[in-house]
């Protein structure tokens, strides 16, 4: 295999905000560095741009994915070539599917073997799909069925026609792709810390009781999900620091994890800080 593969070590997941809009060679910044992932998972979703997907679709049923995920595995082309080579491929999962993963997994594999050949072409790409309940919704019995949390009214009562709609799912479908060697996993709508918990979940091998462990990976995960919020580039008071931060707008971060705590928080690879981080 040319993949990374567990260790009796400490896992380092890099992550990365990725989603349209964000720094689109994250990836490739990640994998520049002087810390060498095992692992990278990138968050691409919120539910203004899983609207954005539904609208795409509605024009072309091969659409409804997030584009800038291809895009990040060009720019990061050389670094992961090295990597392939050198049989250290970082197992990557992304929530890029959006509403369509099963489209999006088959162009990525297309491009692992344009890019790289038949090393390429045997790398596996698996996709994980549940999350999309539209055609569910869409059903009276069940708009009729489904109340408001706090006010009590129907769905059937709102007036209006869902568009998207999504249970968020969690990791152990990633988890089970990256047990049966996927190198690259894709997913619809996660929980945000999903991607994060899965690579700690299969890296530890945890079992479904281990749930002092799994509270471990779900900490580490809403930690460095969207790569932001270790390295506090969300504090306010800021202004003067707005414009390098939207410039450099990648900010991801790597966290090592060891089988009982999360014992450092690295910064990522290409970033600037000020004193209070």
């Amino acid at each position: 295999m040319n993949c990374v593969v567990p260790q009796d070590r400490a896992v380092l997941v890099g992550t990365m905000a990725a989603c349209t809009g964000d720094r689109s060679d994250a990836l490739q910044q990640l994998l520049s560095g002087p810390i060498k992932p095992d692992a990278l998972v990138g968050d691409y979703l919120a539910e203004i741009n899983l609207s954005w997907r539904a609208a795409e679709m509605e024009k072309d049923e091969a659409a409804g994915f997030d584009q800038g995920f291809i895009e990040s595995l060009r720019k990061a082309e050389s670094a992961l070539r090295k990597r392939l080579e050198a049989g250290t491929f970082p197992r990557i999962a992304v929530n890029a599917g959006a509403l369509n993963p099963k489209q999006l997994a088959m162009n990525v594999q297309a491009y692992l073997t344009e890019a790289f050949g038949k090393q390429g072409k045997d790398l596996l790409v698996a996709y994980v799909t549940g999350d999309n309940v539209i055609e569910t919704l869409r059903k009276i019995e069940v708009l009729t069925d489904i109340t408001h949390l706090s006010e009590g009214t129907t769905l059937s009562s709102w007036g209006h026609q869902p568009v998207v709609a999504n249970a968020y799912i969690g990791q152990w479908g990633i988890v089970e792709a990256l047990r049966a060697g996927a190198a690259i996993v894709i997913s619809g709508r996660t929980t945000d810390a999903s991607t994060i918990q899965a690579v700690a979940t299969w890296w530890y091998d945890w079992g479904e009781q281990d749930h002092d462990k799994l509270a471990l990976g779900l900490i580490a995960g809403h930690l460095i999900e969207c790569g932001h919020y270790v390295v506090s580039a969300y504090l306010t008071g800021l202004f003067a620091f707005y414009l390098a931060l939207t410039l450099n707008r990648l900010v991801a971060t790597s966290v090592v994890l060891d089988r009982s705590k999360i014992i450092l928080i690295l910064p990522c690879q290409s970033q600037r800080y000020t004193k209070i981080t």
